[in-house]
C-alpha cells in the first residue's frame, strides 16, 4: 500500500503544483521495506519456508494473470499450500526465537521510518 501511496502523492502533487517528491520517495521506500520484511517471514534457506513462498507467489501470479479462468490450476496450488502448511515447522525453538527477534528488528526499524515518513508529509503542509 505504501507503494501506491507513493505513486497517488506524486500524481496528485503535481496536479495540485506541490512539491512532494521527498514524501513520495519516502512512502516509496516503505513499501519496499515492508515487502523485505514479509518475505523475512519465509527464508530462502529453509527449503520447506522458501516452498511455501514460491507457491504463495504463483497462486498470486496465477490469479493476477487469469482470474478465476485458473481456478483449476489455483485449486491445485493451494492444495500444494494446504499440504506445505499442515507438515511439521521446519525450526528449532532456537531457530525460531532468533527469527522472530529478527523480524521484531525490523519492524521496530519500519516503525521509525513510518514515523519519518509522516513528518515528510507533515512539512509539506507547514
Amino acid at each position: 500500500m505504501r507503494t501506491f501511496y507513493a505513486e497517488a502523492l506524486r500524481e496528485n502533487g503535481a496536479t495540485i503544483d506541490l512539491d512532494v517528491g521527498a514524501a513520495a520517495d519516502a512512502y516509496a521506500a516503505l513499501g519496499a521495506a515492508w515487502s523485505d520484511a514479509a518475505r523475512a517471514c519465509l527464508p530462502d534457506d529453509v527449503p520447506e519456508l522458501a516452498a511455501l513462498a514460491a507457491t504463495i507467489d504463483e497462486i498470486y501470479d496465477v490469479y493476477l494473470a487469469r482470474g478465476t479462468d485458473a481456478n483449476e490450476e489455483l485449486e491445485a496450488l493451494r492444495a500444494r499450500r494446504s499440504e506445505i502448511d499442515q507438515g511439521p515447522f521446519p525450526l528449532s525453538v532456537a531457530a525460531t526465537s532468533e527469527l522472530v527477534h529478527e523480524l521484531a528488528d525490523r519492524v521496530d526499524a519500519l516503525a521509525s521510518l513510518e514515523r519519518e515518513a509522516v513528518e515528510t508529509l507533515r512539512d509539506i503542509g507547514a
